[in-house]
């Protein structure tokens, strides 16, 4: 006999009670997709210096507890030593599995296979300096229920990314290039968040002042916690976005054209919360229901978070929302992909056809420190 199975967390019903990251109701066009929360995960990364090369000398060291030996021979050289060692760490089954080595020049660089796997590592010969931890090892970071979740890379077919924040994105730099002409003028338009701020600057004595001329006029304009425009060396004037994820449009031009030119210094998803955006991270019930104290009422290191991208969804708000309001999400290192209705110096507006706020015969939006957004990302 066939049998289906579902999980606790793939029922919906309506009414629900509302909690962060619950869905408003089960719409036959709401649309999820799975991240895997990789964000803020590093490999282990350590080394072992070939202080000295000495012929016919036994060198020692210790790894994950384990004591471990190369021989030099006639005419050694501290490179040829660092490859025997690289070459006895590597064959050894005992940690071959948890440390990859790789030697160059007088150094052996160690690193975890793994992500979160630790490994120690020591010496007491005079001969080898070691150190246990250039890059620290880390896990990957937990995502919360109802945050924005960014897929920021893709492997094996999975998004893999984690809870939005400006430490896991770019920000936008933009660079105009000036070629100085007497009597010329110089055109620049910025859009960002939807308002787009233009300056026009005429040729003023040389380069150097014409440059600085541009800067000065371009900031002039440009609100706070937007962009910052440098013209202070070369012939250049740099376009750096002051909120890392929030991206910006550079239009340019001059009047006979060809003195202005423009160059996407950084690009890709990163630098941009629009399209990193993976949708909101649902509430689990299983998560909730093996919940020892809340901390593990959360998607932890490497699980598969399922966000809706697509539909309505309940989220945490500490501020009174209506219907209309700008969305905001957070991408500080304080309440990092939770959403707002007010704009700060690390939050970025969402364009109203990604994420608004909504009312309807079950919302109360700002009256119990929940409300309801309509998704489509």
């Amino acid at each position: 006999m066939a049998t289906i199975s579902i999980q606790a967390h793939e029922v919906y019903g309506r009414p629900r009670q509302p909690a962060a990251g619950k869905r408003a109701s089960n719409n036959l066009h709401d649309a999820c997709r799975t991240v895997i929360a990789s964000d803020g995960q590093a490999k282990q990364v350590g080394t072992i210096v070939v202080d000295t090369a000495v012929d016919n000398t036994v060198y020692t060291w210790t790894l994950n507890g384990i004591t471990q030996t190369y021989t030099s021979g006639t005419g050694a050289s501290t490179s040829s030593i660092a490859s025997g060692i690289a070459a006895v760490i590597d064959a050894d089954p005992r940690v071959r599995g948890q440390v990859s080595p790789s030697a160059a020049s007088a150094t052996v660089t160690l690193t975890s296979v793994i992500e979160g796997l630790a490994f120690t590592l020591s010496d007491s010969d005079a001969n080898l300096t070691t150190t246990e931890s250039t890059t620290a090892n880390a896990s990957a970071n937990t995502v919360a229920f109802g945050v924005l979740v960014m897929a920021l890379a893709m492997e094996d077919g999975v998004y893999t990314g984690g809870t939005a924040k400006s430490s896991g994105l770019t920000a936008q730099v933009d660079t105009l290039t000036v070629t100085y002409a007497a009597g010329e003028r110089y055109m620049v338009a910025i859009t960002i968040e939807g308002q787009t701020y233009q300056v026009s600057v005429d040729a003023d004595t040389d380069l150097a002042t014409t440059r600085a001329a541009i800067a000065t006029a371009i900031n002039a304009v440009m609100p706070a916690n937007t962009v910052l425009a440098d013209g202070s060396s070369g012939s250049v004037v740099t376009l750096t976005a002051e909120v890392a994820g929030k991206a910006f449009v550079t239009g340019y031009g001059s009047k006979t054209g060809g003195n202005l030119t423009l160059a996407n210094t950084t690009g890709g998803v990163a630098t941009d919360i629009t399209r990193a955006a993976a949708g909101v991270a649902l509430y689990r019930a299983d998560l909730e229901a093996q919940s020892i104290g809340g901390d593990d009422a959360l998607y932890q290191a490497n699980d598969e978070v399922e966000c809706l991208y697509r539909g309505e969804v309940w989220v945490a708000s500490s501020e009174s929302i209506s219907t209309g309001d700008d969305v905001y999400v957070e991408l500080g290192s304080s309440n990092s992909g939770q959403f707002y209705r007010s704009s700060s110096s690390t939050r970025v507006r969402l364009p109203r056809s990604m994420a608004q706020w909504v009312r309807d015969g079950d919302s109360n939006l700002g009256g119990s420190g929940l409300a309801l957004l309509r998704l489509s990302m």
